[in-house]
């Protein structure tokens, strides 16, 4: 999908194009962010973050929990190892 017919600017972001166009790769797809600064990272979809530490944490309401995961949660599993692969993906 192209938006304009100009060349892509030389930067260090991602295009959020491959959004736009349904693509199914999670790295191309921005329903993530990612930051870094001093060495420390963090990964983060709607739901969850990841720290450079390792640390996994809920997202609830706006505001960061320090309690860990629920055991009912079944799903954040799924959500940990997808942002292990972005973290992989982006840090090597």
């Amino acid at each position: 999908m192209v938006l304009a017919k100009l060349p892509a600017p030389d930067c260090d972001g991602k295009s959020f194009v491959p959004s736009l166009d349904h693509s199914p790769d999670p790295f191309l797809k921005r329903n993530w962010i990612h930051t870094q600064a001093g060495g420390k990272w963090m990964v983060r979809d709607w739901a969850n973050i990841l720290h450079h530490d390792g640390t996994f944490q809920s997202i609830d309401i706006g505001k960061l929990t320090t309690s860990p995961i629920r055991n009912t949660d079944k799903i954040a599993p799924h959500r940990l190892e997808r942002l292990e692969m972005l973290a992989e993906r982006l840090h090597n």
